[in-house]
């Protein structure tokens, strides 16, 4: 009746050594997770940049113009494709478009915008500008 024990597990010891290193590590990667920032307001600028790349792309694409109009009273920009006379709006929540910028501007087959000159938002207290060249229809925003 002499049997020998196999060890089958993990002692106690082991386990709770385990466990230590573990949390340790843990406490060490939490520590570190950045903090999410609810910055809609720099999404709104991202979302209007993209909306008129995509336009000026659309009239290149398309080899049509694109006519984009900025709405003051109902906070959105709206465009309007002249080859199929498609139309999109974006609404604009969390920044202001304030009056006296541009009203409305042209992309051609080329890329090229037919103004100069700027579309001032207000976000969270925050001035932004989107400024519009002729040359290549280059905008940046500021």
């Amino acid at each position: 009746m002499d049997k020998q024990l196999e060890n089958d597990g993990f002692t106690l010891v082991e386990t709770m050594l385990t466990l230590f290193v573990v949390s340790i590590l843990l406490f060490i990667t939490i520590v570190h997770i950045p903090k999410f920032e609810n910055n809609h307001s720099l999404d709104e600028v991202q979302n209007i940049k993209y909306f008129l790349e995509k336009k000026q792309f659309d009239a290149m694409r398309k080899e049509s113009l694109v006519l984009v109009r900025i709405d003051y009273q109902t906070n959105q920009i709206t465009s309007l494709d002249t080859k199929d006379n498609s139309r999109e709006v974006l609404k604009i929540n969390h920044c202001i478009l304030k009056e006296g910028s541009l009203t409305q501007f042209t992309f051609n087959n080329k890329g090229d915008s037919s103004a100069f000159g700027t579309i001032y938002l207000s976000c969270k207290n925050k001035n932004s500008k989107l400024i519009f060249q002729i040359q290549k229809g280059r905008f940046r925003i500021e």
